[in-house]
């Protein structure tokens, strides 16, 4: 007779979106650390949430410096090496998305991950909240007009997009347009070119584009969740049927046998 012994599922490789580590009281914190790592659960952080961290932590003025400065800090206690259990930072997604096309990473992303913003996040992470981050300003500061620099881009992208709609619509009366947005909608309509579309907006949620690439990728064997409060990830990746990838901080708190 045959007996079928059941395979555990692998646990989850697990990253937390800023949001997340920004509005947790210390107490949440602790239990939610405490419970993965009891769990064993992979810890992971993205190099674009930690770089968006940095970026508040430029100015001591910045309405969002405390919280920024706060959630490097728990980062660090959750994704460092010396936390115990599989857990780091990942490589840049764009490098890994170079990689999956060509076969090769990007080497300047790679090297800037793991020389400038790795190290300075341990600094950082490691300086008593009390004391001022002056020596690392300068690295601050090039982070900050870096990821603005990103920002005025994505902004013009959102403004040619509108003048190339603008263009195909010019000229059409209130009837007529509304014809061309039930002819798009009826192009749209199989699933498949569905899900690709979700797929694209996946990928190109503004800053969000680095982090959503992570969804639905294996990480040393074990699938990789997103755990935000951002409702668009969640929407995009149930179209793109990676719906189990991204949970709620409460659901997951739950999964985890902790919360309410």
């Amino acid at each position: 007779m045959r007996v079928f012994v059941p395979v555990a599922e692998p646990l989850p490789a697990v990253l937390l979106d800023s949001n997340v580590y920004r509005g947790f009281s210390d107490a949440r914190f602790d239990a939610l650390l405490a419970a993965e790592l009891s769990r064993g659960v992979a810890r992971y952080c993205e190099p674009f949430v930690i770089s968006e961290f940095l970026a508040h932590l430029a100015d001591p003025a910045d309405h969002d410096y405390g919280s920024c400065r706060r959630a490097v800090v728990r980062t660090h206690r959750r994704c460092n090496v010396g936390a115990g259990g599989e857990c780091g930072i990942l490589r840049d997604s764009e490098s890994r998305l170079a990689e999956f096309v060509t076969g090769k990473g990007l080497e300047k992303h790679d090297a800037y991950t793991e020389g400038v913003v790795a190290p300075l996040f341990a600094d950082i992470a490691l300086t008593p909240f009390d004391q001022p981050l002056t020596p690392m300003e300068p690295h601050l500061r090039a982070i900050a007009e870096q990821l603005a620099k990103v920002e005025a881009g994505f902004a013009e992208d959102i403004r040619r997009l509108k003048a190339q709609v603008d263009a195909v619509l010019v000229g059409e009366t209130g009837e007529e347009r509304k014809a061309t947005m039930l002819r798009a909608r009826k192009m749209h309509e199989s699933p498949v070119t569905r899900r690709t579309f979700a797929e694209i907006i996946i990928i190109n949620l503004r800053w969000d584009q680095r982090i959503a690439y992570n969804i639905g990728w294996i990480m040393r064997g074990r699938p990789l969740w997103l755990v935000t409060d951002d409702r668009d990830f969640a929407r995009a990746a149930k179209a793109a049927g990676h719906e189990g990838c991204v949970r709620k901080l409460a659901a997951y708190e739950r999964w985890l046998g902790i919360g309410a």
